[in-house]
């Protein structure tokens, strides 16, 4: 069996309240060369995660105290930017889509193969130190923050999804330029989705929805047969 791949040692939270597969993800972490914390309340996991010396944190979703989901929402509320997989037993896609709008990089339904923890926890790092080198990105009175993986519009705090967001951002770097539709999909997809999908005019619909609806202004244009073009807001 194919040994996962060894990323640098980092300083990894574990957050699960079930003794034996706390050792377990303990032992695993521990042999991958990492230097674990484990915690089993998500009371516990804002104290000690607050401190910003934790790399990545593997977050169960059910845990007395506070739920995972609720601990997700805080910390990234208080400006913490270490990596979050978070872990469930429920499979459902509501259930996923709230751990990643509260903040979570990524996802494992239980039960799950170690080699992809170690896969997924590699993916978020690398994920994480390109988004955290990055300053904020602002276009007129709109700013994409990359620390709450959200954006900030006449003070308001707009939380996207990780398409959403990377859909965004691909078009305040290039605002004003028309933008195709097969650029965003290699900017949110990494060309996983066929180029033929409806997906983007999905993650647009939702963006509008989001960003221009509350403020009754306009931003993203499309050109029918060509793409997108970000407008520059104005001050609303």
């Amino acid at each position: 069996m194919t040994e996962p791949l060894r990323t640098e040692s980092l300083n990894v939270l574990v957050v699960e309240d079930e003794p034996r597969l706390e050792s377990v993800l303990e032992r695993a972490l521990t042999k991958q060369g990492h230097r674990v914390t484990c915690v089993r309340r998500g009371d516990e996991v804002v104290r000690q995660a607050s401190t910003g010396r934790f790399d990545m944190i593997v977050l169960d979703v059910m845990l007395p105290g506070l739920s995972g989901i609720e601990v997700c929402r805080r910390l990234r509320a208080a400006g913490v930017v270490s990596g979050i997989v978070m872990l469930t037993a429920r499979g459902s896609v509501d259930d996923r889509v709230a751990g990643l709008r509260a903040g979570a990089d990524d996802y494992l339904v239980k039960p799950f193969a170690l080699k992809e923890l170690h896969a997924r926890l590699d993916a978020v790092r690398w994920r994480g130190r390109d988004r955290t080198a990055r300053p904020a990105l602002e276009v007129g009175p709109l700013k994409l923050r990359p620390e709450l993986h959200a954006c900030e519009r006449a003070g308001r705090i707009i939380e996207l999804r990780p398409k959403e967001y990377a859909i965004l951002e691909y078009l305040m770097r290039h605002v004003g330029t028309v933008v195709t539709r097969v650029e965003l999909l290699d900017a949110a997809w990494d060309g996983e989705v066929e180029h033929r999908s409806n997906a983007i005019d999905a993650q647009i619909l939702r963006l509008r929805t989001k960003m221009e609806k509350p403020f009754d202004q306009p931003l993203i244009e499309t050109l029918r047969g060509v793409g997108f073009r970000m407008r520059v807001p104005t001050s609303s």
